[in-house]
């Protein structure tokens, strides 16, 4: 089976970003992009351990939580090898566990 790789791609261009002085700046990298997507996944383990709403919650399920609330263009076919599944949508990734 063909691996995919990325699995999603995150934010990490043009990012207004703290910077020395008490100041900010814009940055884009590699690096700011894991760290968001770091932050959305420490959001997601506070909502469901910390808060109670999913005590099981590990790294694979957290993966695949992003992976289904990932952003998707209509003309694109998914996955593939520029986006993954998608682009990090934080909110859809929270709005797909609502459940409606």
């Amino acid at each position: 089976m063909d691996t995919i790789n990325p699995n999603l791609a995150a934010p990490g261009v043009n990012l207004v970003v703290p910077a020395p002085g008490k100041t900010y700046t814009t940055a884009s990298g590699t690096s700011l992009a894991a760290a968001h997507t770091t932050g959305v996944a420490a959001m997601l383990l506070e909502w469901g351990i910390t808060s109670g709403y999913y005590s099981m919650l590990d790294s694979v399920e957290i993966k695949n939580l992003l992976i289904r609330g990932a952003r998707r263009d209509p003309n694109n076919v998914y996955p593939n090898r520029a986006w993954g599944y998608g682009i990090l949508d934080v909110y859809n990734t929270f709005n797909s566990l609502r459940g409606d």
